[in-house]
């Protein structure tokens, strides 16, 4: 999306005009990504933001992070509401899976960490 429709949107989104700051509506004008985490992309092809989020998703392999992208087709925006679509179903199983592939392994660890600490009395 263009920059100026980008200023349109924002005024929607915020009580702020700040333009300084849009990293904060789009990651995609942030001036580093160095340091996210893992991240799942998922684009629509008739959707407005169809661009932006090709090029977050392109933005963060370039500086090292981990992107699984998701680009549907004949598709536009808000389409994940058909929540009885087969296509919406096995996104949802693929959203599911990738939070279970970052999230689940640090909370495997830290509830081991914590379970030891509390049998060595250290809780």
């Amino acid at each position: 999306m263009e920059c100026g429709s980008m200023k349109k949107f924002t005024v929607l989104y915020s009580s702020t005009k700040d333009y300084e700051h849009m990293e904060y509506f789009s990651p995609v004008g942030a001036l580093s990504l160095a340091g996210l985490s893992s991240a799942y992309v998922e684009t629509a092809e008739f959707d407005c933001l169809l661009d932006s989020g090709l090029l977050y998703a392109q933005l963060l392999k370039e500086s090292g992070i981990e992107v699984e992208l998701h680009e549907t087709i004949a598709t536009m925006h808000g389409y994940d509401i058909a929540v009885n679509s087969n296509l919406v179903k096995n996104l949802m199983d693929k959203r599911v899976a990738f939070l279970k592939k970052v999230l689940f392994p640090q909370i495997i660890l830290n509830t081991i960490k914590q379970s030891r600490q509390g049998e060595s009395g250290l809780a």
